[in-house]
Order: structure tokens, then C-alpha cells, then sequence
């Protein structure tokens, strides 16, 4: 009949496809460099890692893989986009001042899309669904201007084994555009991400739940969040990941509810602590900001952010919680660097 005509088509093409992708992933070289002359976005990368959440696994290399290989991707002469700048600071709720340089994590937001672009090669080996967000480091050496041009380069870094699944680190840096060979450089994040072994539930994060440590913090802010953030901030930094967005898409990769970036926590948390202690010359360069992400927080919802006054060298520790004060969310500390 043709229902069973159909069906059989379908197997044929769809092993077909598989076994291309198989051959394609095994015959790759295990090291890749490779230079962008423009970003693709999130939904062009999309066909490949669908097919790489088939192909792969969730916290278990591929059959020939001791570790994740050296991946290198670049992209030259990124200029800032003032309109997307405009739109990324009044998501946090800031007025936008055309003449002030641009917020520490704003860097990451421009290109967002070579994360998923280095999770969709053949050379990587795991699936990209199950990976989360679970550290963040991020130094800046200097103001950047919303006139700078940026060289951007990511790559893999360490390959860690670890109970809950396998942990690696990405690392993504910034250099001033110029035509000197020794480029300076002016902004550096590591992303520690996990791969986590399948679980039944994708609500809990890899963190404890303990709030003890935050308790005590002499200063603490409410933040809201709308129900509609996270497609207000896919827009402007380009991670349009399906738990961010609507509730229907967030319980396809199993949250029950949309959960906001992690990336907007933390700019959140640094907009808030530059208010409470005076303003911008407080975050003043070189400056580095160190984040766990705890439990995802869920939209719409409000949040407490505690503040601790800063300690003898300057460093200054933060929390995100629970309204109610019970579940952490993420805890981090920002300090000036030593020139």
C-alpha cells in the first residue's frame, strides 16, 4: 500500500542520511581552525545540530574520542552594532548612552553564534542537547568603545570526566582590531560547560542548593522578570535556545517553565551592583567577574540579588536567589585586577 511505501522510502532515506553523517564525522580531521567572514546565525546552524543530537550522545564521547580536539574558530574586524547595543543595555532595564563603552559581557552576546557554530562540527563529539551553562570567567583589560572593531577567536579548551557527565571549557577572547602582528588583547571569557548523562528531568543544575553563605549579605535588591524575557533577550544576543523562549518550547528539552539566559543574570547582577556603589567608576578596568550558575530561574518571576560590601582587596561577592531567599540561583564575585 502506499502508507507502506512511504515508510520504507522514509527508512531508506533516513539511513542513508545517517550513514553519510557517520562516514562524514569519522573521516573528519580531528583538529579544525577555521576563519569566518561572516557569523552564521542560530537558525542556519540549525539542520546540523539537529543531526548531531541524532548522531551523538549526551556525556559520552564518540567511539574513537579520549577528548574533545583542538577547535579553533575565528572571526575578524567585528564592529559593534549600536542599534543591537541600544536594544542588549534597555534589556536590562538601563537607559542607553551612546557615548558610554560597552558592558563586560556584551562581548559574548556579539558573537553568541560561535558557540553552537564549533557544537555543530563533525569534529565535535558529543550531542549538543543536554549542555549547560555551569561557570562563567570573564576579564576585561580595557574599555571598549561602542566605536572599536574586534578580532574574536573561540576555542576548546580542558576535557574534564566527571560524575554528572563531561565538563569542558570554552574560551572565547577579543582583540583589538589592528594591523600589528602582536594584536592587543582585550577581553577573555571561559565558558565551563557540561555535557550531563541522560536524566529524566532537566530542572536541577549541577550545583547545592544552599543559601547559608548569602544570608548574611548587608545589601539586597529585588529584580522582576517578564514572562516574555527570554525572546526579549534571544533577539539581542542571538541565543534563541529552545528553553529560553516559550513554555511549549521549553518542555521539549524538559523545563517546565522558559528559563532566562545566564548571560542576562550576570550583566543584571553588575548593572545593579555599579548602582549600588557608585556608579560607574566603580567597575573600573582591568576587571574580572567569576559566576556559578546554581538553579535556572524560571519566567515570569522575581529574584533577590544579595550584595556583600567589598573585602580588603577590593573584591566584591554577589548572590542571586528565590524571592523567598530559599534557592540559589547563581553566587559570583567581581575585582579589579592589578595592573
Amino acid at each position: 500500500c502506499i502508507r507502506d511505501r512511504f515508510l520504507t522510502f522514509f527508512i531508506v532515506i533516513a539511513s542513508s542520511l545517517l550513514f553519510y553523517v557517520n562516514l562524514r564525522i569519522k573521516n573528519a580531521p580531528k583538529t579544525l581552525h577555521k576563519n569566518y567572514n561572516q557569523l552564521p546565525t542560530f537558525f542556519q546552524l540549525l539542520p546540523k545540530l539537529f543531526l548531531n543530537v541524532i548522531i551523538k550522545n549526551e556525556g559520552k564521547l564518540l567511539p574513537g574520542f579520549k577528548k574533545i580536539p583542538d577547535l579553533k574558530l575565528s572571526i575578524a574586524s567585528r564592529r559593534i552594532d549600536t542599534t543591537n547595543l541600544k536594544d542588549y543595555v534597555q534589556s536590562f532595564g538601563e537607559n542607553f548612552d551612546p557615548s558610554s563603552n560597552v558592558p563586560i559581557c556584551y562581548p559574548q552576546a556579539m558573537v553568541f553564534s560561535l558557540t553552537p557554530s564549533i557544537l555543530s562540527l563533525d569534529q565535535f563529539p558529543l550531542s549538543p542537547l543536554g549542555i549547560i551553562h555551569i561557570r562563567n570567567d570573564t576579564t576585561q583589560y580595557r574599555p571598549i568603545s561602542p566605536n572599536d572593531s574586534l578580532d574574536f577567536t573561540s576555542t576548546i579548551g580542558a576535557t574534564r570526566f566527571e560524575e554528572k557527565g563531561i565538563e569542558f571549557d570554552y574560551i572565547l577572547k577579543a582583540y583589538l582590531t589592528s594591523d600589528k602582528e602582536e594584536k592587543e588583547l582585550v577581553w577573555e571569557s571561559t565558558q565551563t560547560l557540561l555535557s550531563r548523562k541522560k536524566v529524566r528531568s532537566r530542572n536541577q543544575r549541577t550545583a547545592p542548593t544552599s543559601v547559608s553563605g548569602l544570608k548574611d549579605a548587608p545589601h539586597s535588591v529585588l529584580i522582576s522578570l517578564t514572562g516574555n524575557l527570554g525572546v526579549k533577550f534571544a533577539r539581542v544576543s542571538g541565543d534563541f535556545n529552545l528553553q529560553h523562549l516559550y513554555p511549549i518550547t521549553a518542555k521539549i528539552v524538559g523545563f517546565k517553565k522558559p528559563i532566562i539566559h545566564g548571560m542576562w543574570s550576570v550583566q543584571k547582577c553588575l548593572f545593579e551592583i555599579q548602582t549600588l556603589f557608585g556608579g560607574s567608576k566603580f567597575l573600573e578596568y582591568p576587571l574580572n567577574v567569576n559566576v556559578a550558575f546554581k538553579l535556572p530561574i524560571y519566567l515570569p518571576s522575581k529574584v533577590s540579588l544579595k550584595v556583600f560590601d567589598a573585602n580588603e582587596s577590593g573584591e566584591v561577592k554577589f548572590g542571586l536567589v528565590s524571592e523567598s531567599g530559599e534557592l540559589p540561583h547563581l553566587v559570583g564575585s567581581v575585582r579589579h585586577l592589578n595592573e
